[in-house]
């Protein structure tokens, strides 16, 4: 159980990372996937079999802000852990039949890694997660604050 977790835990790691690392343009990301920019809330990391991380069992939140500039930041309980570029690509081969953005961090984090898939779920939902197979997705809801 101890080894699922601390591999659940390197899901956020890498998430953040990606965000981060590499710089890019004013406007990185395409029309149809700037609702991607702004604040967003840690709910929960899932991943198999039957995993799953919150952070009300973690002790800590996590918040990602993915800025129009390209910037990327990632505050754990509120102080800055992570501070980086991404750029925007899109991946056609991690999910046959779907495309999915991508965003690739210049700096490897352990809460995102150097790359995040991501994805859509409902109007505040975004989901991200490593193109690694089993690797945890991990969702956030658009911060009210």
């Amino acid at each position: 159980m101890a080894q699922g977790k601390r591999g659940l835990l390197s899901a956020p790691a890498l998430l953040l990372g990606a965000f981060l690392a590499v710089g890019c343009s004013t406007e990185p990301i395409p029309r149809d996937y700037r609702w991607v920019y702004g604040t967003w809330d840690w709910v929960k990391a899932v991943g198999e079999p039957n995993f799953e991380m919150t952070p009300q069992s973690e002790g800590f939140e996590l918040k990602y802000v993915i800025s129009r500039g390209g910037l990327f930041e990632i505050y754990r309980s509120g102080f800055l852990e992570v501070n980086t570029s991404f750029t925007f690509s899109w991946d056609t081969v991690s999910s046959p039949g779907d495309t999915l953005g991508v965003l690739e961090f210049a700096d490897s984090t352990a809460y995102t890694g150097r790359r995040q898939l991501l994805r859509r779920v409902g109007a505040d939902t975004l989901v991200l997660f490593s193109p690694f197979i089993d690797a945890p997705h991990v969702y956030f809801v658009r911060s009210s604050r």
